[in-house]
C-alpha cells in the first residue's frame, strides 16, 4: 500500500517478490486531486506516488511485466485504495494476496480487507 515517507514498505514488497512468495507486485496508483491538476501549468510532468515506487521497483531490477499499476486516483484514503486493488486482483483471479503495509496501520488495514476483498 502506499504511504509513508521512507522505503520500507517498498522494499519489504521487493523482498517478498525476490523470495517467490508472490509473482506479482501491485500497486496503487494513488489519489489524484483532478481538479488541481487541471490547472497545472502545461507540460507538468506528475509521476504521483504510486509511480514513483514502480520507477524504484525497476530500479531494483524488479521486471515491469511484474509490476501491475492499480488506478487508484478516485480512493484518497487506504480504503478507497484497497477496493481499487480488491476489484482488480478479483479480475485478474489471483487467490491470495499479501498486503504490505507500516506496522501502525496494519489492524486497520486487515479490517478494512476483511470487508472489500474478504473472497
Amino acid at each position: 500500500l502506499l504511504g509513508g515517507d521512507s522505503p520500507d514498505r517498498l522494499l519489504a514488497a521487493e523482498e517478498i517478490y525476490r523470495r517467490g512468495l508472490a509473482p506479482k507486485i501491485v500497486l496503487g496508483s494513488g489519489f489524484l486531486d483532478k481538479e488541481f491538476i487541471s490547472r497545472a501549468p502545461e507540460g507538468l510532468v506528475w509521476e504521483g506516488s504510486g509511480q514513483g515506487l514502480k520507477r524504484s521497483l525497476l530500479s531494483l531490477r524488479v521486471p515491469e511485466a511484474d509490476i501491475i499499476m492499480v488506478d487508484s486516483s478516485n480512493g484518497f484514503d487506504t480504503a478507497g485504495e484497497l477496493q481499487s486493488i480488491a476489484e482488480e486482483v478479483r479480475r485478474l483471479g489471483f487467490r491470495r494476496v499479501i498486503l504490505v503495509t507500516s506496522a501502525t496501520h496494519s489492524r486497520r488495514v486487515r479490517w478494512i480487507w476483511s470487508r472489500v476483498g474478504s473472497e
